[in-house]
């Protein structure tokens, strides 16, 4: 397997960038300047602009930043405001006839003044399967494949 090719801009690159932005130099410029695609460089500058537009090097570290932890906010640690929800979630939901989406909606619709996740909070909890609705186990299959390899062992 070959090995990729690409890194992370350092901190020096993304100074140059936010140099040469500034001069008015173009994206192909700058892409040339620093080794790499134009592509990536666009990439670069769309991801980390200011509210204003403007791209700074400073802010585009700590995008870069709260970019990786993000994905650390789903992890599942405690209900703290969502135990209502929780509990009216674990009362209403049933898999075969009322769904996850279904369920949350009419929680949503039907008590308006709990607080509630977000929907795709909701699915990362399952995920988890330290909530309240635990993920698909795929035991049901498991259980036929090892049936099917009995009966092939039997008529042997």
């Amino acid at each position: 397997m070959e090995k990729r090719k690409f890194k992370h801009f350092s901190f020096e690159d993304l100074v140059k960038i936010e140099f040469l932005l500034q001069n008015n130099k173009s994206i192909r410029f700058i892409a040339k300047q620093l080794n790499v695609s134009p592509s990536t460089v666009s990439r670069e500058i769309k991801r980390n602009l200011n509210e204003y537009g403007i791209y700074e090097a400073n802010l585009a570290i700590r995008k870069r930043q709260k970019r990786y932890y993000h994905r650390y906010y789903f992890k599942f640690v405690e209900l703290g405001k969502y135990e209502e929800f929780s509990r009216i979630f674990a009362l209403k939901y049933d898999k075969k006839v009322h769904g996850v989406k279904a369920t949350y909606f009419y929680i949503a619709e039907n008590f308006p003044n709990i607080e509630r996740p977000s929907l795709k909070t909701v699915f990362n909890w399952i995920k988890t399967n330290k909530w309240v609705i635990l993920g698909t186990i795929d035991s049901e299959n498991i259980t036929k494949k090892t049936e099917k390899e009995l009966e092939m062992a039997c008529k042997d």
